[in-house]
């Protein structure tokens, strides 16, 4: 991180940049780990996703509040608020695959099967 966590500007680009990670590892996870990991993603209380529509409904009322002082266009507090329901809506539809990650992760991975014999034949 090149910006401590306590500037805004910085904890951003920090969050970004903790997600490509997150990309990465999601790309290399056990089958295991990857369904917990989206299992956390999906999760429209506690998860990222459901985090990210608090973050865009949270910018867009920023954005409505400080429009006069920055010269924003009302259309851009109205644009980030459609986001954030837009986001939701997807949430909404994901919900019901988060479910099932959340019960796929707390459930333990099937035995491995047998190793074949390594033996010789004669």
């Amino acid at each position: 991180m090149t910006h401590p966590p306590h500037r805004p500007a910085g904890r951003a680009e920090a969050i970004a940049w903790e997600i490509d990670m997150l990309t990465e590892q999601l790309l290399r996870a056990s089958p295991q780990a990857a369904v917990r990991v989206l299992a956390t993603v999906l999760d429209t209380d506690n998860g990222v996703l459901g985090r990210m529509v608090a973050l865009l409904s949270t910018s867009s009322r920023v954005a409505h509040q400080h429009a006069a002082h920055f010269a924003l266009p009302e259309r851009t507090s109205l644009a980030l608020g459609r986001a954030a329901n837009k986001v939701y809506d997807i949430a909404l539809d994901l919900n019901i695959h988060a479910e099932h990650f959340a019960e796929l992760a707390d459930t333990p991975p099937p035995p491995a099967p047998p190793a074949p014999p390594t033996g010789r034949h004669r």
